[in-house]
């Protein structure tokens, strides 16, 4: 077929009168087409065209070119995980016109409020180099630990870049003994949600309603739904003094009506003293504890317009028995479960211009693949094993992971490697393919994911924030120095309930292991 051979041939760029080499080229380029074919890639593929092919490209594409320059800048911007595909696209796009180059890097908004160095560090180690201009950016960010910075910005923007959302945040997830002043992926998620996806604004328009957020953090939320969905008022509550001034500098930073935003103290064990009720009660990632769900629930009854009113909660699902519990409550206390969702577990929920996410059922055991799962492994399995023997090499893993839907990183790619060459070690030593069985077993039991390593590192960094002197454990005296720069009103019999209940050794202080297994059961590990 002479049309799939210059296919071949624009793929490999082969030039060479050799046949064998020909043949063996002519056999990699069906791979090459097989596997465009599978993800649905255009064979004239940016990054496969000559120079002067792709100038005449983005001319053509000039729109399709803004739509992923936009995109890169607001994963950019929010310092949101990014594409690998569309990383590589913007790369060869400023290869051949960096023009964008100081309206993306050195633009004077992001100077103002600045992303997080590390995930700009990180951009390099994924290839975002090769013009003088961000070599010269990424040189200013080779800093020592001593001067790291304490709080960061994250940038979110409309489809457009018409509109925009800046958050302050902590740098550190888990600072000043709280978890509060750092944003979460719920948070971002349930803002996309309800500022964004058409299907669910369909349902429930918050357009000039009346809002309450629950345990708003940094505020993300809450603004985002302000400034993109409309709302006619909404209130932001913590019961952490620390989070609400951070929330009360966010809506300073984003020049909010004080009439249309209001910022309070709430504790949900608190006797509710307020008389006004709203159209909708929002939160994200509240569900961690569950001696806290009968206040979060009462509060939330209490609250809601009658029988009217909507409890919308976003939450991670990180421990699966907190959640079947906060379910079973809920009738219990006066309301009703309307329908519960889960999102594609590969979308950021980042503001973007296109659909953001995909909304499934919850499956009865989300610890197990379903029979659906079961049977899109078996045909991407079928669909990449090339000779139909029944073997995938591991070094393909990645191409059969893209194939299931997912964009692995290659740290992912090397801890999912790993595991399926232990998976297949049991059988036979030195394997170095896998059947489709393994690849089930590995993705059933042993799925990595890939923040767990930053998760470790984060609690670590805590844990030295109570050792201050790097004993290796703490005792009464760090704790209690701790609560005192927090202002916390906690007295010593408490202070020491808490030592006794991480303790796991009795030996009156708590060292690095029982404290990451205390956050284990807290679930903010």
């Amino acid at each position: 077929d002479m049309s799939k051979i210059s296919i071949y041939f624009q793929l490999l760029k082969v030039r060479n009168n050799d046949v064998v080499k020909i043949n063996e080229s002519l056999l990699r380029g069906e791979e090459c087409y097989y596997l465009a074919e599978a993800y649905k890639i255009p064979y004239s593929k940016f990054s496969y065209l000559s120079p002067s092919s792709k100038k005449k490209w983005l001319t053509n594409n000039f729109n399709n070119s803004m739509d992923n320059i936009y995109n890169f800048i607001r994963c950019y911007y929010s310092s949101s995980k990014i594409n690998d595909d569309l990383l590589n696209e913007i790369i060869e796009i400023l290869k051949i016109d960096n023009k964008y180059i100081d309206k993306i890097i050195w633009d004077k908004l992001l100077l103002q409020f600045p992303c997080k160095k590390m995930f700009e560090r990180n951009l390099e180690k994924e290839g975002f180099c090769g013009s003088d201009k961000i070599y010269e950016k990424l040189s200013l960010l080779m800093v020592d630990d001593k001067d790291k910075d304490i709080v960061s910005y994250r940038i979110y923007f409309d489809e457009k870049l018409n509109n925009k959302i800046i958050i302050q945040e902590y740098v550190e997830q888990l600072s000043c003994g709280t978890t509060g002043l750092s944003c979460w992926q719920a948070s971002s998620i349930l803002a996309s949600m309800i500022c964004f996806d058409n299907e669910f604004k369909k349902k429930y328009n918050f357009k000039n309603k009346n809002v309450l957020e629950l345990g708003a953090g940094c505020g993300l939320t809450g603004i985002a739904i302000k400034v993109f969905a409309k709302v006619g008022f909404i209130k932001m509550t913590d019961c952490n003094e620390l989070v609400i001034n951070q929330l009360k500098k966010n809506v300073e930073i984003n020049k909010l009506d004080s009439k249309e935003v209001s910022i309070s103290y709430l504790n949900w064990k608190d006797e509710i003293k307020e008389n006004f009720s709203y159209d909708y009660i929002i939160a994200a990632d509240v569900i961690y504890d569950i001696s806290i769900l009968d206040s979060l629930l009462k509060t939330s009854s209490s609250l809601l317009k009658g029988t009217n009113g909507i409890f919308i909660i976003a939450s991670t699902l990180r421990n699966q028995e907190t959640i079947k519990e906060f379910e079973n409550k809920i009738d219990k206390n006066n309301l009703i479960l309307l329908e519960k969702r889960i999102f594609d577990s590969n979308k950021n929920g980042l503001f973007r211009a296109n659909k953001l996410f995909k909304m499934v059922d919850i499956p009865e055991k989300r610890d197990e693949l379903n029979e659906v799962s079961l049977k899109k492994i078996n045909e991407a399995f079928e669909m990449c094993d090339e000779n139909g023997k029944g073997l995938i090499s591991i070094k393909k893993l990645k191409v059969v992971m893209r194939a299931l839907g997912f964009e692995p990183r290659q740290a992912e790619v090397d801890q999912l490697s790993e595991g399926l060459k232990e998976i297949a070690g049991r059988k036979t030593k030195n394997k170095e393919e896998f059947t489709v069985g393994e690849l089930s077993e590995l993705l059933t039991e042993k799925f990595v994911k890939c923040d767990i390593d930053e998760a470790t590192s984060e609690l670590k960094s805590a844990f030295k924030m109570f050792d201050k002197d790097q004993k290796g454990f703490i005792n009464f005296e760090d704790l209690k120095r701790v609560v005192g720069e927090l202002g916390e009103n906690i007295n010593d019999d408490e202070l020491w309930d808490m030592i006794k209940e991480a303790d796991a050794t009795k030996n009156g202080h708590v060292n690095e292991n029982d404290f990451m297994a205390m956050m284990k059961r807290t679930s903010l590990y």
